[in-house]
């Protein structure tokens, strides 16, 4: 496959009449994605970035990575990806910041790019905190789960623990791991599409 080609531009790129926009938000950073009629090409401009790293990565739908840059501390970020040289097809644009995601699905056409604003997806990833040693916080927003796993794994690979959530995009909870025997643990966190992990001893 051949390289598309990234290059920096200035803002002002953005004004036409034929430019269509998509906005995303990770927590005060604002992430758009833009695309112009008949243009081989999008544009992408972020603002307000901190000093929390993010992590910017165009794929395929194989999910082979065609592209890939971090990013710190600077107020705005602009780039235009030239698509010209790739195949007609989907690819995903995948903007991460913390435990927060957006992944912004773009479509490659003999005419042009599309912004595919309904297939847009945004991810938090939970957060874990050991607040003691028998106490394990778990908070996460989940936008598309419709079922979500909760299971903690002894380090011989035995299930102490194991909840089914259904329809709940929202986990606030604090877990009594008292009753387990001293040891090393993994605590997961199973969506239908996502699985995270977060090791810890008591």
């Amino acid at each position: 496959m051949k390289n598309l080609i990234v290059a920096l531009f200035i803002s002002a790129v953005f004004v036409s009449n034929d430019a269509k926009a998509n906005v995303t938000t990770l927590g005060n950073t604002t992430v758009e994605v833009t695309s112009v009629a008949g243009g081989k090409f999008f544009l992408l401009s972020i603002n307000q970035l901190d000093a929390n790293a993010l992590k910017l990565t165009l794929e395929n739908e194989a999910g082979e990575n065609l592209f890939s840059e971090s990013l710190t501390k600077a107020n705005e970020f602009h780039k235009k990806f030239i698509v010209s040289s790739l195949p007609s097809g989907k690819y995903f644009l995948v903007v991460t910041k913390n435990h927060m995601t957006a992944i912004q699905p773009i479509e490659v056409t003999d005419n042009g790019v599309n912004i595919l604003e309904n297939g847009r997806i945004e991810k938090f990833e939970p957060w874990f905190r050991q607040t003691t040693p028998n106490k394990i916080d778990v908070d996460a927003f989940f936008t598309t789960a419709s079922k979500v796993e909760l299971k903690i794994w002894d380090n011989e690979g035995n299930l102490a623990y194991h909840e089914t959530l259904n329809e709940r995009p929202v986990l606030h909870k604090r877990f009594d791991v008292s009753k387990l025997p001293a040891g090393n643990y993994s605590f997961q966190v199973v969506t239908n599409t996502d699985q995270y992990s977060y090791n810890f001893t008591k």
